[in-house]
């Protein structure tokens, strides 16, 4: 029997804190991220990440030319990501670009690696 896309595909929750700009930890638990749909409500318009590979030693992700892993947010958009941008980390945090007026929820819709 063939598999559905669904079968690989799941959500996972980041939350910012109020007056913070940093998410808590995310395992990602064997997954990578695809997309990030943006809550009604968010203060930033860009957000960056810090990942681990060892669940406690976070570091700026950045990419070959060592620029920030940076993506461009707007409220109630699902921004897709290209899967290898994060392969390989363990954990995960999500940085916005601005202090977040508010408790903020993003969705992280992340692929098994299978």
């Amino acid at each position: 029997m063939a598999r559905t896309h669904k079968e690989f595909v799941q959500m996972m929750i980041a939350t910012i804190a109020s007056s913070t700009t940093t998410s808590a930890a995310i395992d990602l638990c064997g997954n990578t991220i695809v997309g990030i749909v943006m809550p009604a409500a968010f203060t930033g318009t860009a957000v960056t990440f810090t990942g681990a590979v060892d669940g406690s030693t976070y570091l700026p992700l950045v990419d070959t030319d060592g620029d920030a892993l940076s993506v461009t947010v707007a409220v109630d958009t699902h921004i897709m990501m290209q899967p290898t941008d994060l392969v390989g980390v363990s954990d995960i945090k999500i940085v916005s670009n601005d202090t977040e007026a508010a408790e903020r929820t993003i969705t992280l819709v992340v692929r098994l690696l299978r």
